[in-house]
């Protein structure tokens, strides 16, 4: 198996799709946006040092980044194929899939199917990250960076663990 360092570990130019890079998208908003900062909630041991509000504070951010992951992931899946009824279904809210386009057709980037720079750079513009510099300008980048994220985030009972968890599928 490859890793992020090794040359086989490559997502060169003109082998990711715009769905692929949707995907990406998707993955480092949910890491970022929400898991990052859900992880800084659950220790106690530096509540004398947090502010009036700031579990509330840190929650809603999360909430707001589920809210951003939640737009990647139907423009990917969007770009992998679903239809407007199975966005509905899936959203469970009580949509059909004729008022989940109206809704959310601006989601729908499949004029960009074969161009994933630039459902990387409309991706980039909203960034979930608090420091910006951690939002790569390349979908290969981020995606390296997202494999040694989830290897560090690994669930340790996995008998053996992909060391490319994001990409390997792509």
């Amino acid at each position: 198996m490859s890793s992020p360092n090794d040359p086989q570990y490559d997502l060169g130019p003109g082998q990711l799709t715009g769905a692929q890079a949707a995907r990406i998208g998707t993955s480092h908003a949910l890491a970022v946006g929400v898991v990052d900062r859900l992880l800084s909630c659950i220790s106690t041991t530096d509540d004398r040092r947090r502010g009036p509000a700031d579990l509330t504070r840190a929650v809603s951010a999360a909430r707001r980044g589920i809210n951003e992951a939640l737009q990647r992931a139907i423009t990917a899946d969007l770009l992998r194929g679903a239809t407007w009824g199975e966005i509905a279904a899936a959203l469970e809210t009580g949509h059909d899939g004729e008022s989940a386009y109206f809704a959310f057709r601006h989601l729908d980037w499949a004029h960009l199917a074969d161009a994933p720079q630039a459902v990387w750079e409309e991706l980039h513009a909203s960034c979930p990250a608090e420091v910006h510099d951690v939002c790569a300008h390349d979908p290969r980048a981020t995606a390296r960076q997202l494999d040694a994220w989830a290897a560090r985030h690994a669930d340790p009972r996995e008998v053996v663990p992909n060391p490319q968890p994001v990409t390997a599928r792509l």
